[in-house]
């Protein structure tokens, strides 16, 4: 069983600045996405669930399943471009700049038995902030009321990335030392 986010909705805003009559211009965008998705299973008496990692007798006690995805991304994007026209309905600019990305991602999942004497889990967090330069271009054709637009643009962007692994389990066994059962870790 998989956690397959769908799609979500996102948003784009910018700022174009025209400088005079030159057909040149300045902008600034901001792209957000911020989406999350969860999903859940039981496992029937002949079947087990459990994390990859742990496939086999150990994971026989598991019975019922939990994820949850949670994924963020934004990108600013300052960039000075140059409009080429050709005198007709069609429009071609050439830009060039710099974009900021962060992208962050949490991945969590739970199993547990049907008495929830045995259980585990694991979260990982992944996040990465880079900046660099942009380059692209942007295309748009009018015709009556319609206007057609597109636009292709690549960045190379240096940061810093950060990845965690939380893991948890309880556990029906005493751990010596005079603890109690259930043994939360």
């Amino acid at each position: 069983q998989d956690v397959d986010p769908q799609y979500g909705p996102a948003f784009d805003v910018g700022l174009q600045l025209l400088v005079g009559d030159t057909g040149n211009d300045v902008c600034v965008n901001w792209t957000h996405l911020n989406t999350t998705d969860e999903h859940s299973f039981f496992g029937d008496p002949t079947q087990f669930v459990g994390p990859i990692y742990e496939i086999g007798p150990d994971a026989s006690a598991f019975k019922l399943g939990r994820g949850r995805v949670h994924f963020e991304y934004d990108a600013v994007n300052l960039d000075a471009g140059v409009h080429l026209t050709s005198g007709g309905p069609a429009e071609v600019r050439l830009f060039g700049g710099l974009q900021y990305a962060c992208i962050s991602q949490n991945l969590a999942s739970n199993f547990q038995s049907y008495d929830g004497l045995s259980a585990n889990g694991n979260t990982i967090d992944s996040l990465f902030n880079g900046v660099g330069p942009r380059a692209g271009m942007q295309a748009q054709f009018f015709h009556g009321d319609f206007d057609f637009l597109g636009q292709f643009a690549g960045a190379a962007l240096i940061g810093t990335m950060q990845s965690r692994l939380d893991f948890t389990a309880i556990s029906p066994n005493q751990g010596g030392n005079n603890v109690v059962a259930p043994n939360p870790q």
